[in-house]
């Protein structure tokens, strides 16, 4: 509300110094703050999970895994969507959901999706990223794609969207594909990469 941003302007305009992950973070703070650019420090980020070897990874299983937490940001409709076009091609094709739970009246009885939950076990959700073949995140916003990140360090391909920051962080055709958000053809098309991944 307008409460809230009135304070979060302040907050920052106040600030000696200021402190975003990425460039593109820096220069919304500026933008739509108001900030002295000589106040506003990219400092990266980094992950809270990165294989320690990829030795022995497999990707035959032909699992898509997704992990965010809020259903219609982060594109599971959209998701779900496409899913139907890559089961087409691809029938024995799993998708993982982690994170979020189906709303009240949205299909779940799709027998390739596992809807796995919130997950707070840490060497659980390794093993997803571990197990997983793609990973995918059909997202309509994302400051910096932690999960885009850890998947990236656990040797997966990803199929995301070319918003916010994440064109900087997945190089698009060689480390994964991005797509338009809210695009549910585009995004069944980048899932070639499931048929396409080898062991």
């Amino acid at each position: 509300n307008r409460e809230w941003l009135e304070l979060e302007q302040k907050t920052f305009r106040q600030a000696r110094a200021v402190f975003g992950k990425t460039r593109w973070v820096g220069k919304a703070v500026v933008r739509d703050y108001g900030c002295d650019p000589a106040t506003v420090f990219t400092v990266g980020g980094g992950t809270n999970s990165i294989a320690a070897t990829l030795t022995g990874k497999s990707y035959e299983r032909r699992i898509a895994l997704f992990v965010g937490n809020k259903y219609e940001l982060k594109g599971v409709p959209t998701l779900l969507e496409a899913w139907a076009a890559v089961r087409e091609q691809l029938p024995e094709a799993l998708l993982w959901i982690v994170g979020v739970e189906p709303p009240r009246g949205a299909r779940r009885d799709l027998p390739s999706v596992q809807w796995l939950g919130y997950v707070t076990d840490r060497a659980q959700l390794d093993a997803f990223y571990r197990d997983a073949s793609v990973f995918v995140l059909p997202t309509q916003f994302e400051a910096w794609g932690n999960a885009v990140a850890e998947a990236m360090g656990c040797g997966l391909p990803c199929v995301t969207t070319n918003v916010g920051r994440l064109p900087g962080v997945v190089d698009d055709g060689s480390t994964g594909v991005l797509v338009p958000p809210r695009d549910p053809d585009a995004l069944a098309t980048a899932h070639d990469l499931l048929s396409h991944t080898t062991s």
